[in-house]
């Protein structure tokens, strides 16, 4: 049961009662949760993870006798979960904020994302926005770093020389645009691509 709630997202109780008869395919119809009825969307994973599951029960997560998990049940098993990932203050509806935070920083839209929570309007969904933010600053010092060298080089005035490299005319063409001597221009490369390699010709 904790690695269906952290597959999809689910709330504790929505979890606890969900049925055999509730689940279609890759869909499961929740007919009370915190907001209402509402579809829960069972990922290739999710749906392994049930076809597991012992079918002898009319609850996905029963005990042995057949009954239905209840919260006291899940105490120790969590406990052992949350020291083994050195984390004793976690909470089970932690993964529920871990699901909306990977799929926000996965660059789902808002209006999806509260789709698969079974959020009704996307005010409620915008409150797990601020668990991407780190992953957003660090694309956005990124990307200024990219762009901060690339607005550092452009900023250097180029050569008449380094343009010629750089472009894919010929010599006579480049220079007859720029109403340069061929010859001249030619002598004068050889002799910047000397001073340019340290005094040796290339």
């Amino acid at each position: 049961m904790i690695r269906f709630m952290a597959l999809t997202g689910c709330r504790k109780a929505e979890a606890l009662g969900l049925t055999r008869a509730m689940i279609d395919r890759n869909r499961a119809a929740l007919p009370d949760s915190k907001t209402g009825a509402k579809s829960l969307w069972l990922g290739r994973a999710t749906r392994r993870l049930l076809k597991a599951r012992p079918n002898g029960t009319a609850h996905v997560f029963a005990k042995g006798d057949g009954t239905p998990l209840s919260p006291p049940d899940l105490k120790p098993v969590w406990e052992v979960v949350r020291q083994a990932l050195g984390n004793p203050r976690l909470r089970l509806h932690d993964l529920r904020h871990s699901f909306a935070s990977v799929a926000i920083t996965m660059g789902h839209d808002l209006v999806i994302v509260g789709g698969l929570l079974g959020h009704k309007d996307k005010s409620s969904t915008e409150g797990y926005v601020h668990l991407a933010d780190k992953h957003i600053a660090a694309a956005s010092s990124r990307v200024g770093r990219h762009l901060g060298k690339i607005i550092g080089r452009d900023r250097k005035p180029r050569s008449v020389f380094e343009q010629y490299l750089r472009s894919k005319d010929r010599l006579a063409v480049f220079c007859s645009t720029r109403d340069l001597d061929p010859k001249r221009f030619s002598r004068d490369l050889r002799v910047w691509r000397i001073s340019q390699a340290g005094g040796s010709a290339q």
